[in-house]
Order: C-alpha cells, then structure tokens, then sequence
C-alpha cells in the first residue's frame, strides 16, 4: 500500500487520516526533549569512573546501532533521483534532459 501524504496547515497526516506524521518543529522538540537528559545522562556515568564510562560507551554504541538499524535517514525518503545539471549547475530530475536549460543530461 502506498502512502500519500496531504499538507493541511503545517501538519501532515496519512491518507488512512488516523494519526498525523512528524513536522520538523515536532521532530526537533523530540530530539530537544530526548537528548538533554540523555547527554546529563552521560556526563553523569562519566563521573562514575571505570563503570560509567563503560556503561557510557555501552549505551552510545547501542544508540547509534539502533540508528543505523532503522533507516530513517534523509537519503531514504521517497521521490524521484535528482542529479545537477553539467551545462546549468541547477538541481533536476534524472531524465534526459534538463527541466530548465533544456540542455541532455550525460
């Protein structure tokens, strides 16, 4: 099943309309609220000692595992492969040729 999105006043939501999908502001206040205590966290088993920062290490290699796992990275998103044009420099979609000089693409 494909997904589309619609854009209704800054809040995206799925078609199927139950649950709305992340904007950036939310995005970047999950991240504020997540990784504050998650770096006071760390600065405080790196006052343990040996243990803490063992646990520290732990813990950091463990999130960024998880990260890598999941593949929601920028990179993934869907849409079409756009690649910059050799003649004009602008950003185009990989086609024959240039949506803007008109110029083929090599």
């Amino acid at each position: 099943m494909r997904t589309i999105r619609v854009e209704v006043s800054e809040t995206c939501f799925d078609v199927a309309g139950v649950t709305p999908a992340v904007t950036r502001e939310s995005e970047l206040m999950l991240y504020a609220l997540l990784g504050i205590p998650a770096v006071v966290v760390g600065f405080v088993l790196l006052t343990l000692g040996p243990l803490g920062w063992f646990l520290a290490a732990f813990l950091g290699i463990a999130a960024l595992g998880i990260t890598s796992l999941r593949g929601d990275d920028e990179k993934s998103a869907d849409g079409p492969e756009r690649v910059n044009c050799p003649h004009c420099g602008s950003r185009t979609a990989a086609d024959d040729a240039c949506e803007y000089c008109g110029e083929p693409l090599e």
